[in-house]
């Protein structure tokens, strides 16, 4: 259980750096996030709106009760959908304390939980080699860009530079985090490589 612990702790450590460094110093993060022109007058309208939650324009009809919509409701949707503008809009009305201590904390909190899994996986595996430990964490990244940041991309039309800017943070941080957790989660009896 030592193990398991040291690499959760060394993993989350290794891939919160890379988070900090991927948004703080690095480029591709800012170069994918635009600024609305009239930055006061969306936030007014946003400021209307009736509760914090996540917001998708044009909004799917639905009757909260039933959650039927009539086929003209549908059809009406579906012309707004075509012709624009998409948006999704994740709303906090309340507001926050930017870039305070507690997101960070908790981001290493899930970072380092994050890693107790994959070192879980790398324990359950009992993989000998280093190289093949390592490529566990970047596949569990390339795995995680996929089904995250590409279905997004896919289902939600999120432009493909953030897209490809959250796919790249992803990858990079578990192949940085596995070889970490990879040179704690050695097996404990030696096991023969894969051919």
């Amino acid at each position: 259980m030592a193990r398991l612990l040291i690499a959760a702790l060394l993993g989350g450590l290794v891939h919160y750096l890379w988070g900090t460094l991927s948004w703080t110093v690095l480029p591709f993060h800012t170069m994918t996030m635009n600024q609305a022109p009239d930055e006061a007058g969306l936030s007014a309208a946003l400021a209307a709106l009736p509760e914090s939650g996540v917001y998708y324009i044009p909004g799917m009809p639905h009757d909260h009760a039933t959650g039927a919509a009539t086929p003209e409701q549908v059809e009406a949707w579906a012309a707004r959908h075509r012709a624009g503008p998409l948006a999704s809009i994740y709303l906090r009305l309340e507001g926050a304390q930017p870039m305070s201590p507690r997101v960070f904390a908790v981001g290493f909190l899930l970072s380092a939980s994050s890693a107790f899994l994959v070192a879980l996986i790398l324990k359950a595996a009992a993989i000998a080699t280093y190289r093949l430990r390592a490529a566990i964490g970047a596949l569990i990244g390339v795995f995680l860009a996929i089904q995250a940041d590409l279905m997004l991309w896919n289902y939600m039309f999120f432009p493909l530079d953030h897209t490809l800017a959250m796919m790249l943070d992803a990858v990079a941080g578990w192949t940085l985090a596995g070889l970490a957790i990879a040179a704690v989660m050695r097996p404990a009896r030696p096991v023969p490589p894969l051919a």
